[in-house]
């Protein structure tokens, strides 16, 4: 890994927000049949909003991003359903389906709602 840091593969995550422990096996599903969005990655990304109902996985590379990625990417939002974004990240190159954030809705005791 970087920094001379281990690479640790997890493909179950308990602890993580529900967004995110819904999406892991749904992710590796899909790309364990799609060597396209596989090719060269180096890490996964997550942002997730605490009730799972908006997302944003990026996938980040060590090669070149290939000019069929946003279609590959479209089609994996396709199939994982509805609140996800995709991002794909390498060296001097980001692209971006859907959005490259979420939104978190917070209610207050008063019952006031905070959105960030």
């Amino acid at each position: 890994g970087a920094d001379n840091c281990p690479t640790i593969l997890a493909d179950d995550y308990p602890a993580a927000a529900l967004g995110i422990y819904k999406l892991m096996p749904q992710l590796l599903a899909y790309l364990s049949e799609c060597p396209l969005l596989t090719d060269g990655i180096r890490a996964v990304h997550f942002l997730t909003v605490k009730d799972g109902t908006s997302s944003v996985i990026t996938l980040i590379y060590d090669k070149p991003l290939p000019d069929s990625w946003p279609a590959a990417a479209k089609a994996l939002m396709s199939a994982i359903g509805s609140g996800v974004s995709m991002q794909g990240r390498s060296k001097g190159k980001h692209l971006i389906e859907g959005s490259e954030c979420v939104t978190e809705h917070l209610l207050l005791l008063d019952q006031n709602t905070v959105k960030y």
